[in-house]
């Protein structure tokens, strides 16, 4: 059919390839949630932000401290990924 029709044949593609970059941007914004809300119970539970918890790290310095501060840094770096992933996903939708 795309030989008779190569315009219909690329606009079928191009449909299909925002469709799927849609589904991605969903997907990544699902996953960037349950990223932030790991990220807001450490906040909650040590009442600051990542950064200021990470300067005073080395005066808290117990085994779950530590743990939580390997934990908190790999969902905020997680988080930091994702959002980027979005903005890349969205000017591939936009194009």
């Amino acid at each position: 059919m795309a030989r008779f029709y190569p315009k219909v044949g690329e606009k079928i593609f191009l449909q299909a390839l925002n469709e799927s970059v849609r589904r991605l941007i969903d997907e990544e914004r699902s996953e960037l949630k349950l990223t932030k809300a790991r990220i807001r119970r450490y906040e909650r539970k040590y009442k600051c932000n990542f950064q200021a918890f990470a300067k005073r790290l080395s005066f808290e310095g117990n085994y779950e401290t530590h743990e939580d501060y390997g934990e908190w840094s790999y969902f905020e770096e997680k988080a930091k990924l994702i959002s980027d992933d979005i903005a890349n996903y969205e000017r591939l939708a936009a194009a």
